[in-house]
């Protein structure tokens, strides 16, 4: 009989289409008046589309900072406390579904949530991991009090960034190859533990059979067979690891070395799961699993994880490097130390050299990223831009613009147009589904417009500069554009789409034809105006 504590995951759960609709129904069965909405910006643009209207349920949209911190955690609740609420909701990535059960479960109010990624298992697992506002991580908390209900919606998670699922990948390969010498002693009779260990089995078996395959077709736009139940596997089958297996199913080297990363620069702001996965390798090299490391390169090369401390930016050649992350990884209160027998900072400094020495051979691996840049302060004088100086309160997109026209000094005119999809400050389009625009109107706007030279996004992600040469009518470059946007919206496959792969392109990795018809049906179904200022030609 099963004597380990199991540690509880959602009461109810609803996954598959239409997952997020069951909402109302399950805030009325739970007499919810007042909801605590927890949610970051992206994330709500993201869930807005398919969230149901929730009657007379009052929400106070309380948003999100960006970190799963005690300072966070104490301004939610109290705000939740004021405002006498009596549910909150979270909706977001791992660190918002984190911050809800920490803002939820101490004060005795149901938690329910919808996550937008399937980067972690936070929507299923009891577990709160809190980090400082430099991202630091201070450490986690286990849930007595299980979550009400989590909505696990395909339609709001598969528009998200790949390598967001790329990092739930590695994150889930972490639950077998962690658990696995752990479920290999435990006592077979514990049945609760027993089919802790198949979850932990099944997780690296999908991955192994799937994972090259499902992040392809997430590129591809393609929401096939291969891409749900990896999706499912990275929150809900991953989550049972820990659920059912109790301390079996704990982390052991691979997280902590993952959460050692943190402490240098190059590595700070690199995904959890692609830090996590090279603390994979060191575990299995720890465990003299050479082969298994080798099955493994191929996959990490397909899917931009690293194979060497070289891919994140760190040398092995650095002792305080490979110093700072063997102390931390094997701490006081490091998971590491539940492996048999529990490795020293000596053992895991050893075995990254071996590690390494083996690597040395392999090619680099462009690492999935997803790009956060910062804005940049800049105190030297700058000549004035035309773009910065236009009023972006004042337009109403989508619309073509002509910004000017430049003459050469042989009378050449060059136009630049400011080709707007998105209304400014109220949304943008996601990298994956802008990157594969681009590419596709390169190409396209040439079949309809004379005298492209280039197309090229804004950095704000609501539209492109589009360059030509001669003076092109404002009218004639609509045209052209609501042509190439018909053909990617009903007709252009992923085998069309030019330049997506290592070669032609410098991050292939983040495309998104799913996303690029969305986007573009979207932007037609609002029309494009020939005026920036007023609706013209719609």
């Amino acid at each position: 009989m099963t004597r380990a504590r199991v540690r509880p995951g959602p009461a109810i759960v609803h996954s598959g289409i239409g997952a997020i609709d069951e909402l109302p129904e399950l805030l009325r069965r739970d007499g919810v008046t007042r909801v605590l909405w927890v949610h970051g910006a992206q994330a709500l643009r993201a869930a807005t589309p398919f969230l149901p209207d929730l009657g007379t349920v009052e929400i106070i949209d309380a948003g999100f900072t960006s970190e799963c911190s005690p300072a966070e955690i104490a301004r939610l609740q109290h705000l939740a406390t004021a405002r006498g609420a009596d549910a909150v909701l979270g909706i977001g990535g791992g660190k918002v579904l984190d911050t809800a059960k920490a803002v939820g479960h101490p004060l005795s109010v149901p938690v329910y949530l919808v996550p937008t990624l399937v980067s972690t298992c936070s929507g299923w697992s009891a577990v709160s991991v809190y980090y400082d506002e430099e991202h630091r991580h201070l450490g986690h908390e286990i849930w007595d009090t299980p979550t009400r209900g989590l909505l696990l919606d395909p339609r709001i998670v598969f528009d998200s960034p790949v390598a967001l699922f790329v990092s739930g990948i590695a994150d889930t390969i972490a639950k077998h190859v962690e658990t696995r010498a752990a479920f290999d002693r435990s006592d077979s009779a514990d049945t609760l533990t027993a089919f802790g260990g198949l979850a932990a089995a099944r997780c690296g078996e999908l991955i192994s059979r799937h994972g090259i395959t499902a992040v392809d077709d997430m590129r591809r736009g393609v929401r096939s067979d291969a891409w749900t139940m990896l999706a499912e596997a990275c929150v809900i089958t991953a989550g049972l690891v820990g659920a059912l297996g109790a301390e079996a199913g704990s982390a052991t080297a691979a997280h902590p070395i993952g959460d050692a990363l943190s402490a240098f620069a190059p590595t700070r702001d690199l995904l959890h799961g692609v830090k996590v996965a090279y603390g994979i390798l060191v575990q299995l090299a720890y465990e003299r699993r050479w082969e298994e490391i080798d099955r493994m390169n191929e996959l990490y090369a397909a899917l931009g994880l690293p194979r060497s401390l070289a891919d994140l930016g760190l040398s092995v050649q650095d002792p305080a490097t490979l110093d700072t992350i063997a102390e931390i990884a094997t701490g006081e209160h490091s998971s590491a130390r539940l492996l048999t027998p529990p490795p020293s900072a000596a053992d895991l400094i050893a075995t990254m050299h071996a590690l390494e020495v083996r690597q040395s051979r392999l090619d680099n691996v462009v690492l999935a990223h997803h790009p956060l840049a910062p804005p940049v302060e800049r105190n030297i004088p700058m000549a004035e831009v035309e773009s910065f100086t236009l009023d972006h309160t004042a337009v109403l997109a989508p619309y073509i613009r002509l910004i000017a026209v430049e003459k050469g000094p042989r009378g050449d005119a060059i136009s630049n147009f400011d080709v707007r999809f998105v209304q400014p400050n109220e949304g943008e389009i996601p990298t994956a589904g802008l990157h594969t625009i681009e590419h596709l109107l390169a190409s396209l706007l040439r079949d309809h417009l004379d005298g492209v030279i280039d197309i090229s996004p804004f950095g704000c992600r609501t539209g492109f500069h589009l360059i030509t040469w001669g003076e092109p009518a404002v009218a004639d470059v609509a045209h052209a554009v609501r042509e190439s946007l018909a053909a990617i919206a009903t007709d252009i496959t992923w085998e069309q789409v030019p330049g997506v792969d290592e070669i032609s392109c410098g991050n292939y990795r983040d495309h998104s034809l799913h996303s690029a018809r969305e986007w573009s049906k979207r932007i037609l179904s609002q029309g494009i105006s020939l005026d920036a200022f007023s609706r013209v030609g719609v």
